[in-house]
């Protein structure tokens, strides 16, 4: 059983990584400066606390082996509305809760070797940061490459912090011998969703028999996944295995806007569609693979688009919609 610590994890990813975290049999603190929005399991302890103070966040860290950050502004379009709060949250509160697991390590010379990761020392946890896919927009065209990107490709904030915050990761390791994870994560959907997403939005207007509005035809595409695949690639990161490691953690799908509207109008018969213009500061991506979490951790995605929607419709009806 390792102890672990997990930043944002009153949200709604971190939530369900907290869940799988605890069945699995490991000990969570949930360290976040919001309430859970759900029961959390009894061996899980709630801590408030903000990713921008260093000292509460070493006192939560000491004796932990494993510091999961998914604390972070990760609404693409807040970015663009509230600049300086996503770069103070994504890009410096990263950089603290990094500090804060170096200097855990450091301030406890001589402690034993984990049980949990035997090359490391106990004082020191691994931190696995919560990066995304939509970084894709600025590789270069070839093979996707762990480490690699083109910045002339830059073209939003929120992928600026998202690329910034893998690259935190790896200089702590390279500069202090931090270990890390990084996890691409693919667009999460799912029972909790962050209101306002596309998913949220589009489900609640169908139990409201409101039409589902398609910018630009809804012809825009991610590679979309079910919250409960994802929170189980949490637990499969753990393995010694993943330590200084990438991964993409998605599926192989392109999912249209318009594939999500249709999934929802299947469970929601009589729902109807209107398309109105594209919207600005869109994000552009290319795909990416799960081949490597695949071989490497016996990860893989497998909820399909329709069931995970009709688990995510079935959530909402039993809040009463």
């Amino acid at each position: 059983m390792a102890k672990v610590v997990v930043t944002g994890g009153a949200g709604f990813i971190g939530g369900h990584v907290v869940e799988k975290l605890a069945k699995a049999g490991h000990e969570v603190i949930v360290y976040d400066k919001m309430a859970p929005r759900f029961k959390l399991p009894d061996s899980c302890t709630h801590v408030f606390g903000d990713v921008l103070d260093s000292a509460h966040l070493k006192l939560v860290m000491r004796d932990a082996d494993f510091v999961f950050h998914l604390a972070a502004m990760s609404n693409t379009m807040d970015c663009v509305k509230f600049p300086e709060e996503a770069v103070a949250l994504n890009c410096l509160g990263t950089a603290k809760v990094l500090n804060a697991a170096y200097e855990v390590g450091r301030e406890m010379p001589g402690q034993t070797k984990s049980v949990n990761r035997p090359g490391t020392p106990k004082g020191m946890p691994r931190v696995i940061v919560a990066s995304s896919i939509l970084i894709s927009g600025i590789m270069p065209d070839i093979a996707n490459d762990d480490n690699l990107v083109d910045v002339s490709k830059s073209y939003h904030l929120y992928v600026s912090t998202k690329l910034y915050q893998e690259m935190l990761a790896r200089d702590f390791n390279r500069m202090y011998g931090l270990p890390y994870t990084v996890l691409r994560y693919g667009i999460c959907y799912g029972p909790r969703m962050t209101p306002g997403v596309v998913a949220d939005v589009f489900i609640e207007k169908a139990l409201k028999g409101e039409p589902l509005t398609l910018d630009g035809g809804g012809e825009q595409w991610r590679q979309y996944l079910y919250v409960e695949d994802l929170a189980e690639a949490h637990v499969a990161v753990l393995a010694p295995e993943a330590e200084n490691q990438t991964y993409n953690v998605t599926k192989m799908d392109k999912v249209r806007i318009i594939d999500i509207a249709e999934a929802i109008r299947a469970e929601i018969p009589g729902t109807d569609v209107t398309v109105t213009p594209a919207r600005s500061h869109d994000i552009d991506v290319d795909l990416l693979t799960d081949t490597k979490i695949r071989e490497e951790l016996g990860w893989e995605a497998k909820t399909s688009l329709q069931e995970g929607i009709r688990k995510t419709i079935a959530w909402y009806k039993g809040r009463g919609f």
